[in-house]
Parts: structure tokens; C-alpha cells; sequence
């Protein structure tokens, strides 16, 4: 799809009930492996009338709906808290983009003659996100320990 100037994108949702470390890592492994053009993460949403809906309805706290479209509130009992969803969110951005930078860094390096300002300062972000990704990462970690 790359290839013919299509931008494929993901919309991940974490937060299915039963979902396990495994599942997210191989949730994560598919983003490195593909680099979309973007991501969009969110946690499992309960909607009325689904399937999900109903598995769920028994074990919906108080709260019913979000107040804000970004505010990865999980709204029942699931494998991991609210908060491991909330550094989750931040981690998987920040891994989406070292990696990506990583790519465009490898990308430069192999044809160093046609650089141009946009290319190159996607290469050189890396130097950003890969110290954040592992900052992320280690909050994430804490959070893992605290279960």
C-alpha cells in the first residue's frame, strides 16, 4: 500500500477483557513491524447495543461514558488499572515514534545524497524519542510491578 502513496493508519484499543502482557506486546511488535503513517490508541469503549456491551453491563462502574474523547478511562474491572492503560497510551506512542525515526535515520544513512529538511529531522528525532521511549517504558514497568 506504501508503495503505491497510500498512508495506512492504525486504531489500536487496548483494554478487551482477558487481555494479557502477551497480547500487547504482539499489539506493539505489529505497529514496529508495519509503521503506519499514524496511530490512534484508545482503551476498550462499551457501546450499547454490542455484543460487548453486554458482557460487560454487569461489571460497568458508576461511570457510563467518557467526559473527554481522550481521557482512556476504562469503565469496568479488567486484567490491568486505568493508570497501566494511561502509561500504556504514552509508551506505545513514544516506542511508534522512536521507531519510525529509527527507520527514517536507516533511510538517510542509505542514500545520504538526497536528504531534504523534512527527512532529516524525522532521522534526527530519535535522538528524542528513544530516551523517552525507554523513560515511558519504565514508568509502565512500575506500574506492571505494583499489580
Amino acid at each position: 500500500m506504501k508503495k503505491q502513496g497510500l498512508k495506512p493508519s492504525f486504531f489500536i484499543q487496548f483494554g478487551y477483557p482477558g487481555e494479557t502482557k502477551e497480547d500487547i506486546a504482539l499489539t506493539i511488535r505489529m505497529i514496529n513491524e508495519h509503521l503506519p503513517h499514524e496511530i490512534g490508541i484508545s482503551v476498550s469503549y462499551p457501546l450499547p447495543g454490542t455484543l460487548f456491551y453486554d458482557r460487560v453491563k454487569a461489571d460497568l462502574q458508576q461511570k457510563t461514558n467518557w467526559t473527554d474523547s481522550d481521557e482512556m478511562a476504562l469503565m469496568f474491572s479488567n486484567t490491568f488499572s486505568p493508570g497501566y492503560y494511561k502509561q500504556l497510551h504514552k509508551y506505545v506512542h513514544q516506542n511508534y515514534h522512536a521507531h519510525l525515526a529509527t527507520y527514517n535515520l536507516l533511510k538517510l544513512l542509505k542514500n545520504p545524497f538526497k536528504p531534504d529538511v523534512k527527512k532529516i529531522r524525522k532521522a534526527v528525532s530519535v535522538l528524542y524519542h528513544a530516551p523517552a521511549t525507554l523513560i515511558e517504558r519504565y514508568k509502565l514497568n512500575q506500574l506492571e510491578k505494583a499489580l
